[in-house]
């Protein structure tokens, strides 16, 4: 932000002539800042949910990406054009800049903390100096827990603990009723195909001028046998319909992670899930359908269970499908997680949803997982739980607040617990059950709507005196 800027247009915001009655008479408006242009995203999905419940108050929701107004040139007309009162950013770091300019203004704010602010961020010197610029001139600071909140005071250790309020995250599942669930799976894996298929011809062409410039140089050269892909194994005349699993599942490897026996106490114990609206299961080759939902970043840490995963679905004879779905937030993480997956069995990277899709995608699934380094609350927990599907998380703070191990979902510190805790789901149809209906009730005492519309208008009113 260009602080001189920023001042000389607060100044003349100031010095322009009082507003009539009729300006006096505009809605009063709430400028919510905060990563909302990829609709995917968590952030976006609280945003909007916020955003609905400004507007039901009878205030106009004014909802910006912090990105927009980077050099604060048009924020002051912005709060004249739609009598802005008070504004509230996400993520203290990122919402900093426009939070701060609001401040210059005379428009006061509240900093609704993140994941990454007070988990990554503050471990940069310069991040947590602008940090503490937001949070001492908010009126107040929001955690989605009393964990973060915790965490926020030791960081801050001056602050004044009556000024964070403790918001629990509210949760709405739409899921859409029109998803194609199975087509959708198996465009994923037709596209997987077609990929591997392209990378094995370009390293089919590599190699061969590689062979022809050796036997140039030094006379023929043997011919090495080259390993088929994964994806090349598949009969694209079979109907993954029909036959329930890919040829890829023939040749596993010789590393027997489970057992045949376990393999078919499995088959027979699992409960597999319905698509929607039908009372058919997914074919086996989708069972178990492991999904995580997080942008791509290295926070996220999506392939922490990959290679276990891959293993341990080999050994299944290629059943289930592990899928990382998501938008794109960092494209050099992203080129890393497509090339390590392309090795890996029964492992896909999606093109991201829409958020009833992914809703109706989740429905669907096995379970979900979630592997961050580090988060707040998660959404997509939020949402499997209230959609009934299992959750399994790492064992991190922001999850463990959300998730009692046993109770409302499982909890795991390594892949061979992930894998673990994987097999109990598959094998007790009981426990899944149990999870299921405690995670559900959960969600409905502590996260319910109408409890976050509550506390965020008190907020945000107060904020206004």
């Amino acid at each position: 932000m260009e602080k001189e800027s920023c001042a000389k247009a607060a100044e003349k915001y100031r010095d322009d002539d009082a507003p009539d009655t009729a300006e006096q008479e505009k809605v009063k408006a709430v400028l919510l800042v905060g990563k909302c242009v990829l609709r995917e995203t968590g952030n976006a999905t609280t945003l909007d949910r916020l955003g609905r419940t400004v507007n039901d108050a009878g205030w106009e929701c004014v909802m910006r990406d912090p990105d927009s107004l980077a050099d604060c040139s048009s924020l002051p007309a912005l709060v004249k054009q739609h009598n802005i009162v008070v504004a509230l950013g996400i993520h203290a770091y990122r919402s900093a800049p426009v939070l701060l300019a609001c401040q210059e203004l005379g428009v006061p704010y509240v900093v609704m903390f993140g994941g990454t602010d007070v988990n990554e961020c503050v471990r940069e010197a310069a991040k947590k100096d602008v940090m503490s610029l937001v949070v001492a001139g908010a009126r107040s600071l929001v955690a989605f827990q009393t964990a973060t909140r915790d965490t926020v005071l030791q960081i801050w250790p001056s602050l004044n603990r009556d000024k964070i309020w403790v918001l629990p995250q509210a949760v709405q599942v739409n899921p859409d009723p029109d998803f194609d669930v199975l087509s959708y799976l198996e465009s994923v894996e037709a596209a997987h195909v077609a990929t591997t298929t392209s990378r094995g011809e370009q390293e089919t062409r590599k190699t061969s001028v590689s062979d022809r410039d050796a036997e140039m140089e030094s006379g023929p050269v043997e011919r090495k046998e080259k390993t088929v892909t994964e994806g090349n194994r598949i009969n694209k005349n079979s109907s993954l319909r029909e036959n329930g699993m890919s040829r890829e599942s023939k040749g596993v490897s010789a590393q027997n992670i489970c057992s045949e026996t376990l393999i078919n106490d499995i088959s027979q114990n699992q409960q597999h899930k319905k698509l929607p609206g039908t009372l058919e299961p997914l074919p086996d080759v989708f069972n178990p359908l492991v999904l995580l939902v997080a942008g791509l970043r290295p926070v996220k840490d999506v392939l922490y269970l990959a290679e276990a995963w891959s293993e341990w679905q080999k050994a299944r004879r290629g059943r289930g499908r592990f899928l990382i779905i998501g938008p794109t937030l960092d494209p050099q993480y992203t080129v890393h997680v497509h090339a390590q997956v392309h090795r890996l069995s029964g492992v896909r990277v999606c093109p991201t949803l829409a958020p009833s899709e992914c809703q109706a995608l989740m429905s669907s699934a096995t379970v979900l997982v979630n592997s961050s380094r580090s988060e707040s609350m998660s959404s997509a927990i939020l949402e499997a739980m209230a959609l009934g599907t299992p959750v399994l998380a790492k064992d991190i703070p922001g999850n463990a607040s959300l998730i009692t191990h046993g109770q409302t979902g499982l909890l795991y510190a390594s892949p061979d617990a992930f894998l673990q805790g994987l097999n109990s789901l598959l094998q007790d149809s009981q426990l899944q059950k149990g999870l299921v209906t405690a995670a559900r009730d959960h969600v409905a005492r502590f996260h319910s709507l109408q409890q976050e519309k509550k506390l965020l208008l008190c907020i945000l009113q107060q904020a206004m005196l």
